[in-house]
């Protein structure tokens, strides 16, 4: 896994070649999207990774269970059950410094509760200056951070589990290198909570899961630093509001686990672009109606099962099927000198269509087979259907300044992600390590392209495909090695694929310690 940078804070994961909406981030039970249309701040920003216990990566899709799309993979960020001290208490302190960024940060986790119940509190603040790159040159990455989040889980009864969580995250003054605009602020405010009940009849758990997440979002060319090349001020306020839920069933055999269920998913988004002559705030003009209320709804049913055919072989085959509905509702509202540039002005000029609502289906289906070759070696082959229905950039931005473009298609058909994954395991004694090799046959791959001064977007047919080896060797009791090789290509219709990161490798040499005192 890779990532692009977006300034010191804004990180945008990157799976076998695919990001953004290819991807499912998921912390708490809790789906979030970003707020920016350029995507300053991809949804990484506000998942404060140091306080979660768990990080799981899914490489490819694997799984029907954890919404539509996610060809690329999915990101699981979970608050586990804290293992408290005999008197009831658990924390830790942290703090640390580079010096290259002048980058501080100091948080702190701290629970208290019994065998019944528990509260957990975390923060942590973080400011960095601009880094120095290695030629010397200063780059704009600054940026003021703070979060915090409480999470409370009880055990109503012996069979009945219930967990409330709450986080919030806020990021102030963040520096942005080649962009013509920085981050005022970028606030965000999610809450979850998790109901589990065991032994429901046949089911030996069901699991219900509701979430709300709200980020607000603020960029302009004049508040966090002068540019004085820049003699008009332009800002941008956006808002993105994500809530759904999750109601999971899982039945266990001494054969299988069968996991099925139903979700929902709905995304509000709007942003605007203003005209600020006087860089006072006063925003004399809107430019454009970047996300006209973009709305996006998504419901789904699935189900999974993993099957133990003998000791060695396990099988997992999983169905899933989705309904999709994405509209603007602001589309005929004006914008622009003389209020000429309405959205749906746009997408006639672009695309010759005046359509503000899609309406779409989706089916999507996993087939897995694991098999333990020996007692050291083990084989894994996936093959999966997944579907990716555009986002809200892609079906709907709609910008005009300055004569320059950026205009999403309404017309666009969702991607079709056909995968074969296949895996090589090895764990023996001090050396482990895993080889696998992939390919993904995309019909309808939405490119983002540029047609004089315009952005558009368009569907074409892609291929992408390639293989990862990671290796540990454990090289004495507190020394480790490891390694990790990377290599992914994309090809469609009209050649490379862009935003495909280059061979990678990784070299890590770890110590560790258990008991300093």
């Amino acid at each position: 896994m890779t990532a692009l940078r977006r300034g010191g804070r804004g990180f945008d994961p990157i799976i076998r070649g695919q990001s953004q909406s290819n991807l499912n981030v998921i912390a708490n039970g809790a789906y979030s999207y970003g707020a920016c249309p350029g995507r300053m701040d991809p949804p990484s920003t506000y998942v404060g990774v140091d306080s979660f216990d768990s990080v799981s990566v899914i490489k490819g899709h694997r799984s029907v269970i954890y919404g539509a799309g996610g060809s690329g993979g999915t990101l699981i960020f979970e608050h586990l059950r804290p293992e408290l001290g005999a008197n009831g208490m658990t924390g830790s302190f942290t703090t640390g410094y580079t010096g290259n960024s002048d980058l501080s940060s100091v948080g702190g986790d701290f629970a208290v509760g019994n065998e019944k119940g528990y509260v957990r509190v975390f923060g942590a603040i973080r400011e960095s200056d601009n880094y120095e790159d290695g030629n010397g040159d200063r780059v704009a990455s600054a940026f003021e951070s703070t979060s915090a989040g409480l999470v409370a889980g009880i055990d109503l009864q012996p069979n009945t589990y219930l967990e409330i969580s709450h986080e919030q995250a806020s990021e102030d003054d963040v520096w942005y290198a080649g962009n013509g605009m920085d981050a005022v602020f970028a606030d965000s405010a999610s809450t979850s909570a998790k109901w589990v009940q065991r032994s429901v009849g046949a089911i030996d758990t069901l699991e219900l899961t509701a979430y709300l997440s709200d980020v607000d979002h603020l960029m302009d060319n004049y508040s966090v630093r002068n540019r004085s090349m820049m003699p008009n001020g332009a800002a941008a306020p956006s808002t993105s509001t994500t809530w759904g839920g999750r109601l999971l069933a899982t039945i266990t055999t001494e054969q299988a686990e069968l996991r099925s269920g139903i979700d929902y998913r709905a995304n509000d988004r709007s942003a605007d672009l203003y005209m600020d002559m006087g860089k006072d705030g006063s925003y004399d003009m809107l430019v454009a109606r970047m996300w006209p209320a973009a709305e996006q709804r998504q419901a789904g049913l699935f189900a999974e099962m993993d099957y133990r055919s003998s000791p060695d072989d396990t099988l997992r085959v999983g169905l899933r099927l989705d309904q999709f509905d994405s509209q603007v509702r602001e589309a005929t509202l004006s914008a622009g000198m003389m209020g000429s540039a309405t959205p749906i002005r746009l997408y006639e000029q672009f695309y010759n269509t005046t359509e503000t609502r899609s309406d779409d289906y989706g089916l999507s289906a996993v087939l897995g087979w694991d098999r333990r070759l020996d007692p050291a070696h083990s084989v894994s082959v996936n093959l999966s259907r997944s579907v990716r229905t555009p986002d809200s950039s892609e079906q709907w931005i709609a910008r005009s300044a300055n004569g320059a473009f950026w205009v999403g298609n309404p017309t666009l058909n969702a991607e079709i992600h056909q995968q074969l994954d296949l895996t090589l395991m090895h764990e023996s004694g001090r050396l482990s390590w895993n080889a696998s090799v992939f390919v993904d046959e995309v019909n309808d791959y939405i490119e983002r392209y540029a047609e004089g001064s315009a952005d558009l977007y368009r569907n074409i047919d892609a291929t992408l495909f390639g293989s990862e080896l990671d290796a540990a060797l454990q090289i004495s009791e507190r020394w480790r090695a490891r390694v990790g090789i990377a290599y992914t290509r994309g090809h469609g219709d009209n050649g490379d694929l862009a935003q495909i990161a280059p061979l990678e490798t990784r070299l890590n040499l770890d110590y560790q310690q258990p008991d300093w005192a």
